[in-house]
């Protein structure tokens, strides 16, 4: 019998957020960082089961200097520390999107027209068209935009990274909303504004006199001091070295 534990995942990938990944591997050597990622990716692809002959993962990692394997073994626990949060990560991802693919489509449909159906039957002052309802079910799926997991994501692997310790990060995406939907709401890019603000955090945290950010709840109730501090430092630095938004990857497609 094939033990479902083991079967491997070929969708199973990681994200490689700059600013977290340089954190990570600013410890490292420079031969180490590339013996980390390489080992990391034999990681992942085997579904976190490497062969216990050491001598197997050199080969799979192509290291066959000794300088190579040295650097192999020295980052051999930190590559399955994190290859293996991120695998907790992707199946959970993965078990939820193929159960809302699985339920979501059909589901969606009915339930939509018999909110419809109940809305004319049962109100007779209901005034709202199908077209007017169907517009505020867009809108609200849209309140669930990947541009507020990808900015919650980001600030989370800038902070993990400045802070070197795991987040609890539960409700950033909600105070991320809030703050885009709410705080933001009359700006013409609330998005590109807040990744701004992120960077500036990645950028200048822990200096004397900056906002003290460690949350998404900090970010939200201390935005108009961080973007004080943007305008500051702004009026300091010369337009060839403006800062931009650091590289965050896209959020985790459905299948």
């Amino acid at each position: 019998m094939t033990n479902q534990t083991t079967v491997k995942d070929p969708l199973i990938h990681f994200p490689f957020y700059i600013n977290q990944y340089q954190g990570l591997l600013s410890k490292f050597s420079f031969e180490e960082k590339g013996a980390f990622i390489s080992l990391l990716c034999a990681f992942l692809s085997e579904d976190g089961i490497l062969p216990e002959n050491i001598n197997q993962v050199f080969r799979i990692c192509g290291a066959f200097e000794e300088s190579e394997k040295l650097a192999i073994s020295t980052v051999m626990e930190d590559v399955k520390r994190v290859g293996s949060e991120i695998l907790k990560i992707q199946r959970e991802k993965r078990k939820k999107c193929r159960e809302a693919a699985r339920i979501g489509g059909l589901k969606s449909k009915r339930t939509l027209s018999e909110r419809l159906s109940e809305r004319s039957s049962n109100t007779e002052t209901d005034t709202e068209t199908d077209t007017e309802i169907y517009t505020k079910t867009k809108i609200k799926k849209n309140n669930s935009s990947p541009k507020v997991e990808e900015l919650s994501d980001g600030l989370k692997f800038v902070l993990e990274a400045k802070l070197n310790r795991k987040l609890n990060a539960k409700s950033w995406k909600e105070e991320i909303r809030k703050l885009l939907e709410i705080d933001l709401k009359e700006r013409q890019d609330p998005v590109a504004d807040v990744k701004r603000a992120i960077q500036e955090v990645s950028n200048r945290f822990g200096e004397q006199y900056f906002p003290a950010i460690q949350s998404a709840s900090a970010l939200r109730e201390k935005f108009s001091k961080v973007e004080a501090a943007i305008a500051r430092n702004q009026s300091q630095a010369t337009p060839d070295i403006k800062q931009t938004y650091f590289n965050l990857k896209k959020e985790f497609e459905n299948e």
